[in-house]
């Protein structure tokens, strides 16, 4: 090697073993990050709709994507493993992560050198603000269309390409689009690269069968889902894409070195007058090259139009720079390929770049650690309506969470049955050793309808009876038994409101809201928890007048 060498012609020894070397034993550290994570958000409906047949039941969409590779890889692990162990699940998509870095590898390996190729491939194998598609085993969707994205790219990139590797090709792409809808940013890569370079035009051909197949199916399947969001077709929707377009590509600029989406405005422009220079003293910009630009704007301009009502922030969620960074790297590393540099600069560049690698991949550790406290969570959720998943005044057709556990009891009972359970079933007298804070809202979802009240007459109430003064006491706390009533009346009328818990402290609005007459009696029920505990009752009472409140 000279003192000075064009980056794409330094070469390493033996890089093809050393890669893939390096892309099977990350494998290992990704999955002992994730050692943790069981099922979680939309995991659930995969679960749920596990028992669906028929062309129906593998076509219709999950959210806008066409998702019949994924359910096929969930319901094979569902008939083998069930619900018991989560890092098979994980493993699949470990597995396909780093199938993409090495393909990645391949790819930019081919077209601007064994230096470049290592650094791409270390960049995407450990993209720390990317994490969502490297510990999160739904995101086999995504992490499979690139998987299979890259295949297509690296089977039509030689100079000839044989009608076996068109077939591939062709193969690849439609599996990209049956992963998810990731896979139509890679075939518009393809699309604008080949159409581009008179060459290659003939390659087109591979792309045939799976635009038709994605066409058959959005029509049939695809073209009434928006996953609950927005439709595309509005204005708002057009007006979002502005400021959401460019956020996005500075996000998943500024997530290749692991800098959150704070720094999208600063590496877009600084990046963008970087390649602006560089293309223009090379006075051309490679067919392949504007394939991946136009991949990355369609990517954040679709996901924009359904999105984009949520803020500009969705742009910079690791699901989408994770993909945005694939197309990024196929266009910085082409783009100073040609570059000769000093030696020194090579040696003092590749020191920050381990730096910057190592600062990315940390972000891995901390995802995993907020995600292992949000398993936590879920786990004692979960436990929770194990416990009480027999008792009579149960609610069972209400979600155990809206949000990260969009389950009900019912179907997760159901689906335990079938499958095994994810965590470990608790006696309901352990319930109170949880966290509070999780096991207290599903005691609400759970059972809020079955704390019922009844008028029981005037006057006087017989019983063990304590009275309060309205101006000085705000709440009474109570301990009920299972299934048993307190009484409750007004010297002066008024409103209460009624709080159950299990473990802590109530918070948030209140699940019950009476409103009582003068010396009117009212009998407030515990739920019917089917076991010996001990509810924990509070009763908020009007600031004036006396309240008297008996309690067996």
């Amino acid at each position: 090697m000279t003192t000075e060498d064009r980056l794409r012609d330094i070469r390493v020894p033996y890089l093809g073993w050393i890669a893939l070397g390096i892309c099977v034993l990350a494998v290992i550290p990704l999955l002992y990050l994730g050692r943790h994570l069981t099922f979680f958000a939309d995991e659930w409906t995969f679960i749920v709709e596990r028992g669906l047949s028929g062309i129906d039941g593998w076509l219709r969409p999950h959210n806008e994507h066409w998702s019949t590779i994924p359910l096929l890889i969930y319901r094979t692990l569902f008939a083998t493993v069930g619900l018991r162990a989560y890092w098979p699940y994980l493993l699949v998509l470990e597995l396909l992560h780093a199938g993409s870095a090495f393909l990645l590898f391949a790819l930019v390996r081919r077209r601007s050198g064994d230096l470049l190729a290592l650094a791409a491939m270390l960049s995407l194998l450990f993209l720390g603000r990317g994490s969502e598609n490297i510990l999160w085993a739904f995101q086999i969707g995504f992490v499979g269309s690139v998987f299979c994205g890259l295949l297509a790219m690296l089977l039509l990139d030689p100079p000839s390409v044989s009608t076996a590797r068109l077939a591939g090709a062709s193969a690849a792409l439609l599996a990209a689009l049956m992963f998810s809808g990731i896979g139509l940013f890679f075939c518009a890569a393809l699309a604008i690269g080949l159409a581009l370079d008179p060459g290659r035009r003939r390659r087109l051909v591979a792309l045939v069968i799976p635009a038709a197949a994605y066409l058959a199916w959005f029509v049939t399947f695809g073209a009434s889902a928006t996953g609950g969001h927005r439709s595309p077709l509005t204005t708002a929707a057009l007006l979002s894409l502005p400021s959401f377009v460019p956020f996005g590509v500075g996000s998943a600029l500024a997530g290749l070195v692991g800098l959150s989406s704070r720094w999208a405005a600063v590496f877009l422009a600084f990046v963008a007058a970087l390649l602006a220079l560089r293309w223009y003293q090379r006075r051309r910009i490679g067919s392949a090259v504007l394939g991946a630009g136009v991949a990355i704007l369609l990517q954040f301009a679709l996901t924009g139009l359904v999105r984009g009502q949520l803020g500009d922030l969705q742009a910079a969620e690791p699901r989408y720079v994770y993909v945005a960074a694939v197309f990024l790297i196929l266009i910085i590393t082409d783009a100073v390929a040609e570059l000769a540099v000093p030696r020194r600069v090579v040696a003092a560049s590749a020191v920050v770049f381990l730096a910057a690698l190592a600062y990315s991949g940390a972000h891995l550790q901390v995802y995993a650690h907020q995600r292992n406290a949000a398993m936590d969570l879920q786990a004692a959720q979960l436990q929770t309506v194990t416990a009480f998943r027999h008792a009579p005044s149960i609610d069972a057709d209400t979600f155990i969470d809206g949000g990260e556990t969009p389950v009900t009891s019912r179907q997760y009972d159901a689906a335990v049955d079938a499958l095994g359970s994810p965590v470990p079933s608790v006696d309901v007298n352990r319930l109170v050793a949880l966290p509070a804070v999780a096991v207290d809202p599903v005691i609400r979802r759970l059972f809020a309808r079955s704390l019922t009240a009844g008028q029981i007459g005037s006057g006087p109430v017989a019983g063990s009876c304590k009275t309060y003064d309205g101006r000085v006491v705000a709440s009474v706390d109570l301990r009920l038994p299972s299934n048993q009533p307190v009484d409750v009346s007004l010297s002066d009328g008024g409103p209460v409101d009624v709080w159950l818990t299990l473990v802590g402290e109530p918070t948030g609005p209140p699940d019950l809201q009476l409103e009582l007459a003068p010396q009117m009696a009212m009998a407030i029920r515990v739920p019917d928890a089917g076991a010996p505990i001990t509810w924990r009752l509070r009763i908020g009472l009007p600031g004036a007048g006396t309240a008297t409140i008996c309690a067996p």
